[in-house]
Formats: structure tokens, C-alpha cells, sequence
């Protein structure tokens, strides 16, 4: 995988990913700003039929870039007890498991993690394993086709495990 830090390198992560031929692109990161390359290169990958799932920033109108692009899963974050279960969601194209997601820190210790950027890869990871079934959708049709398939609604917070 590549850690892509600035809106330029988010988008020759895009392309990275497009000239490697990846179905599925998973962008737990964004940029506050709208600028042509990353809205060319967006509508691009997604013209050739390649997936995009972003997180969204909560606290910028529209959840940021390239989650905000017309085509573009964009992933908000719930508490959901099956990681691999999805919702729909207001604020977003759907809600993943995002909430005390477990996973390592920067000092390789295990730690709990909440937000849309722990949720992208659930839904990620969900589209991946269903993307051989139905080869012909584009994501925005095989997100609704889950969506049909599995409903699941979030726990409330107070049942929450933690």
C-alpha cells in the first residue's frame, strides 16, 4: 500500500493505482481542497471502471476530496458489530465499522481507533469480496446491491462492547 500525505500525491496515488490495473481503491485519506488534477484523475479511474472508497473528513462540508466527487464511495463511520456490515448513512454514501476499530499504533502497540478512516477499508474489504460475484457493476451499484442484501442496523451507544 502507499501513504499518500498531500493532495498531489493523493492523486499519483489514484493513477498509481489505475495504471496498476487495481479494481478497488481505498482512500482513508482527502484533501480539504477541490483542485482539477485530483478531480481529473478521479473522474478518470472511475470512467475506466475502477472503484473508489474514501473516508470522509467530518468536519469539512461534503466530508472533503475525492470523497465529495459524483461516483465515489464516500464511508462515514458507525459502531457496527460485523466489521464487513454496512449501513446507509445521511452524512455519507454508507456507514462501516468505525468505532473502536483495533489496530496497531505508531509504536506497534494495539490500540483502539474511531473514525471514517477505520471504516473505509471494512467497506473496502466488503466490496472486494463481492466484486467477483457481479463484474459488470459499477461501485455505486454493487454498494446497493449490498446494501439490499444485508440489513444491518448499527447498535445503539450505550451497547456498545466498551
Amino acid at each position: 500500500y502507499k501513504v499518500l500525505n498531500s493532495r498531489y500525491k493523493l492523486a499519483a496515488g489514484i493513477r498509481f493505482g489505475m495504471e496498476k490495473g487495481w479494481d478497488i481503491l481505498n482512500l482513508c485519506v482527502g484533501s480539504h481542497e477541490d483542485f482539477a488534477r485530483l478531480r481529473e484523475i478521479t473522474r478518470e479511474a472511475l470512467e475506466r471502471g475502477t472503484i473508489i472508497v474514501a473516508a470522509i473528513d467530518g468536519d469539512i462540508p461534503g466530508g472533503g476530496y475525492p470523497a465529495a466527487y459524483p461516483g465515489v464511495i464516500s464511508v462515514d463511520h458507525d459502531y457496527l458489530e460485523d466489521p464487513l456490515a454496512i449501513r446507509p448513512s445521511n452524512a455519507a454514501s454508507v456507514c462501516g465499522h468505525g468505532v473502536y476499530v483495533e489496530a496497531r499504533n505508531a509504536a506497534g502497540e494495539v490500540e483502539s481507533f474511531t473514525g471514517s478512516s477505520f471504516a473505509s477499508p471494512h467497506v473496502t474489504a466488503l466490496l472486494a469480496r463481492v466484486r467477483p460475484l457481479f463484474p459488470e457493476m459499477n461501485g455505486g451499484e454493487l454498494l446497493e446491491r449490498c446494501l439490499e442484501s444485508q440489513p444491518i442496523s448499527p447498535l445503539k451507544k450505550t451497547d456498545s462492547p466498551r
